[in-house]
């Protein structure tokens, strides 16, 4: 067996005699790591947008459907007085508009502020 193996090493062409290999493979391994994690940071940053905003509704981000009851975010609003039915409907218009609530989700949610 290790006769085979000489017998191979000795019989392999030599490094001088086969073409170098182009570097051209390496960078575009390279770029599309870069491109990639640039993409990828970049649905992290909006995601964490998207969840900020969210938590500002004060219920983490949580839209039920418009016949369940209304949770912590619109009790402690309305118990408190602080921010009204239109002043909530303001703030999720808001949030459609910049891209953090789909529109399924900001009628979801007004149909729910406004059954109360």
């Amino acid at each position: 067996m290790t006769q085979y193996l000489v017998s191979l090493a000795q019989s392999s062409p030599s490094s001088s005699s086969s073409p170098s290999p182009s570097p051209l493979g390496g960078i575009l391994i390279l770029l599309l790591l870069i491109i990639g994690g640039l993409c990828l940071l970049n649905y992290l940053l909006k995601n964490a947008k998207k969840k900020r905003q969210l938590s500002q509704l004060g219920n983490g981000g949580v839209v039920s459907e418009p016949g369940a009851a209304p949770g912590p975010a619109l009790s402690y609003e309305r118990k408190g007085g602080t921010m009204g039915i239109a002043d909530e409907i303001t703030k999720l218009k808001q949030l459609h508009d910049s891209g953090a609530l789909s529109a399924q989700e900001y009628e979801t949610a007004k149909a729910r502020v406004l059954a109360g």
